[in-house]
């Protein structure tokens, strides 16, 4: 006689995300994954508030490899345009309103590694210069001298009240978006109000595959990572070499097996290189020196991050750590022993919290979207208990406009580690990690 044994449980292996992209204004999240799915999370600090608000799915054969979310036109979508790339060399765009997944690019006979798109100026954020802060010409939607504290070791240091200076970029009403192939070719294409893309310039092919792509802020400069261990600047508009790096000199490896994997250019003139020896590099942007250089990682460093201020760096490789650089400003003395006005500025390590198992493939800053809890005129006397009441405020990890960092592993399982400071880290099983600057960890799921 068989006997029927009934089991409550299954067993359940998401697919790992592989990509991920902030929202113009910082309040949503997009996850690709590896079954050619995408979902649009809504931002929320702490994990009350976060949910899922829509999944489109693609096609499951497709492998996407880059995710971008460019902000909008004057004539364009409040939303944005959410944009793909896919090994075959093909590039598509989600629409978030009929929820499908459209070629706006036919292959192009070569893989796609990287997307970016050009850091534009819309005018509905056009304001005063006053202390706002700005990450690709948008502001963030924290309330100006909302920071209030002034030490710079404090929890909120990153978001300091910088006054940037706001680049009009090249005065048109579309959106380049640069693309690193692997035949070693970075391509420029216009993102338009058609159904397509179309065809600006592309960048003479260099020696190796072109792995990793950027612009610089003020939209005039493309830098480009190969394989063969260069960082590449090219004028955007004339599509010439301006010069290029030799990141091997900076960091452990060398030659043509070191890859440059991921970029970022800072408004302060630096550009960051993380590459396949565990190196992140910083270089001079004007004149392709080096300023500072850490091999922390024990493996590639497949992802960086900036904080909104651009004072803060995170990184993110196959060793499943997430480090932490920081500006500092070091005072030097002169001759006579009186110190010099203009401190010189040095990229520090500041810590790593290591709650993945495996390589972490992707990194985004978001900004959630909470109101400040309105303090009450006397001060009210709680009892302790064991549940929690139903008002409970979650007013102590929920800050208007504090950034949270986003990490994505390629894996199917993760654990839960309390190892930096007092952050508490926390992931499950093809679920995004959710790490404050300071503050409390939380979880992204469903």
């Amino acid at each position: 006689m068989v006997k029927v044994y009934r089991s409550s449980s299954m067993e359940w292996n998401p697919s790992p995300v592989v990509a991920l992209a902030t929202s113009a204004d910082g309040s949503q999240v997009a996850a690709a994954r590896g079954d050619g799915s995408l979902e649009i999370w809504l931002v929320s600090p702490g994990s009350v508030g976060w949910n899922c608000q829509l999944t489109i799915h693609g096609d499951p054969n497709s492998r996407m490899s880059s995710l971008v979310w460019c902000p909008s036109r004057p004539r364009g979508s409040s939303l944005g345009r959410l944009i793909s790339s896919s090994i075959d060399g093909s590039v598509s765009e989600w629409d978030l309103y009929d929820l499908k997944q459209k070629t706006v690019l036919d292959s192009i006979g070569v893989s796609i590694w990287q997307m970016a798109a050009e850091p534009c100026n819309n005018s509905q954020f056009s304001v005063k210069k006053e202390m706002r802060v700005y990450e690709n010409g948008h502001a963030s939607p924290r309330l100006n001298g909302g920071g209030g504290d002034e030490n710079s070791d404090s929890e909120y240091d990153s978001y300091d009240n910088d006054q940037v200076e706001i680049h009009e970029g090249h005065g048109t009403e579309y959106t380049r978006l640069a693309i690193a192939c692997d035949d070693g070719c970075v391509r420029i294409y216009n993102i338009t109000d058609l159904e397509e893309l179309t065809y600006n310039i592309t960048l003479p092919r260099v020696s190796g595959r072109a792995l990793s792509v950027t612009w610089s802020p003020d939209t005039r400069r493309i830098y480009s990572g190969s394989s063969d261990g260069f960082i590449r600047c090219w004028d955007a508009k004339l599509a010439h070499e301006i010069y290029r790096i030799t990141v091997g000199l900076g960091g452990l490896g060398s030659g043509a097996e070191l890859c440059v994997l991921s970029l970022l250019a800072l408004r302060c003139g630096t550009i960051v290189s993380a590459d396949s020896s565990g190196s992140v590099l910083f270089w001079d942007s004007q004149f392709g020196t080096l300023l500072q250089a850490h091999s922390c990682h024990k493996g590639d460093v497949n992802a960086l991050a900036a904080s909104p201020s651009h004072n803060r760096v995170f990184s993110a490789g196959s060793d499943g750590q997430v480090i932490l650089y920081k500006i500092s400003g070091d005072a030097v003395s002169s001759s006579d022993g009186k110190l010099v006005s203009d401190p010189i500025k040095k990229w520090i390590y500041v810590g790593y919290v290591r709650a993945h198992t495996h390589d972490v493939r992707a990194l985004t800053v978001a900004v959630p979207i909470s109101h400040e809890d309105v303090l009450p005129d006397e001060k009210v006397k709680r009892t302790r208990g064991r549940k929690k009441p139903l008002d409970f405020s979650y007013h102590k990890w929920a800050h208007l406009g504090v950034p949270m960092l986003i990490s994505a592993e390629n894996a199917h399982a993760t654990h839960a580690e309390n190892i930096f400071q007092s952050d508490s880290i926390a992931s499950y099983p093809g679920f995004l990690l959710i790490w404050w600057q300071g503050l409390n960890a939380r979880l992204l799921g469903r």
